[in-house]
């Protein structure tokens, strides 16, 4: 005698105990900030300097060096834990950032300048690399490996990221995009 199972599909669903807790999107920590308008002031970080952090799949700083750290005028214990979203400007247009997200999703590297604010509320520019993981911990979304943006490329970077920033915000994030 044949009995008739229903059968349940689910995708990008997080079941425990059979229950649904929440519809989850890998990567999708990268956009979620509250964008706003701030008129901070702009540091240029020494050059030589090498950020690297590794993030969670909750969105959260698992590991970041020591310039990491200063850079963000934080020690390692205040950081650690703290959502990257944390460290971006409310300014940082979220286009951009789908962007990266979409190049993670595919298990590509993504290269983005990414406008940062430190915790005095000064902006700072990375020329950031966005690698997914690809090895075994589980809990590691991808790792950021970033380098200051020069003054010209921020000064020529700045419009366009002011102008996508307002598009995306005030008409259509489609016409931003």
């Amino acid at each position: 005698m044949m009995s008739n199972v229903a059968t349940k599909k689910v995708e990008n669903k997080i079941v425990t105990k059979s229950k649904v807790l929440k519809s989850v999107e890998l990567f999708s920590f990268l956009t979620d900030y509250k964008s706003t308008l701030l008129n901070s002031k702009t540091t240029y970080l020494n050059p030589s300097l090498q950020l690297t952090s590794r993030i969670t799949t909750k969105g959260k700083i698992k590991f970041c060096n020591t310039d990491f750290c200063k850079v963000v005028n934080l020690n390692s214990k205040e950081v650690q834990n703290k959502k990257i979203t944390s460290t971006f400007h409310p300014e940082m247009p979220k286009v951009i950032l789908n962007y990266v997200k979409a190049s993670l999703l595919k298990n590509e590297d993504a290269l983005a300048i990414v406008k940062h604010i430190d915790s005095n509320g000064e902006m700072f520019w990375l020329n950031s690399h966005f690698s997914p993981n690809t090895s075994n911990k589980l809990n590691i979304a991808c790792s950021i490996k970033s380098n200051a943006s020069s003054k010209i490329s921020v000064e020529k970077i700045e419009k366009i990221y002011n102008t996508i920033f307002l598009l995306e915000n005030h008409v259509s994030y489609d016409i931003a995009n």
